[in-house]
């Protein structure tokens, strides 16, 4: 379920894990290894993504070529 912060959308890196169907920690590996750019983070430190990040990822994940 999305947060809202601000009035938009935000989900959380388990959510878009599930969305992109890897594991919570795949997709962090992909940050760590620089596979993808950064999203932001929010007062905590994690990272939260909209739904324009969500699409990217797909994207680039789903179609590596």
């Amino acid at each position: 379920m999305p947060i809202k912060i601000s009035g938009k959308d935000y989900f959380q890196i388990q959510e878009v894990a599930e969305m992109l169907g890897v594991s919570r920690q795949t997709l962090q590996r992909w940050f760590r290894e620089g596979k993808t750019t950064d999203v932001p983070r929010d007062h905590r430190g994690w990272r939260i993504f909209n739904q324009s990040d969500v699409d990217r990822l797909h994207r680039v994940f789903q179609n590596p070529n």
